[in-house]
This record gives C-alpha cells, structure tokens and sequence, in this order.
C-alpha cells in the first residue's frame, strides 16, 4: 500500500457482532456524515442539541 493515496481507502466498520460494512468514501467525510446525517447507519446527529452527562466515578 506504500504511495496509495490514503484517501482513495474505503472506511470499513465492524459492528459487534463482528459483521463488517464498507464505505467507499474518505475517513474525513465518513466522520462528517456521522455527525451531520440523520439518515446514516452509524449516525451520531440525533445527539445534536440535545445535552446529556455522564455520571464519574473515581471509586472514593
């Protein structure tokens, strides 16, 4: 792979249970659509104006 253009790689993500899916896209436009698409599979938009908090723990 040494002298390919990196941006001409699929993005591939493996799910839990270990299936994969490809995305003939670069991993910069991958990373927007997550966060700008509702419609995409691995979609992080609904999170979008919404507030939420994670409860930390130090074990105290």
């Amino acid at each position: 792979m040494q002298g390919e253009d990196p941006d001409g790689r699929p993005v591939v993500v493996r799910s839990f249970d270990d299936e994969d899916t490809v995305f003939a896209c670069p991993a910069a436009q991958f990373v927007c659509r997550i966060l700008l698409d509702a419609h995409h599979p691995y979609t992080l938009a609904h999170y979008a104006g919404a507030h939420w908090f994670m409860t930390y723990d130090d074990g105290r």
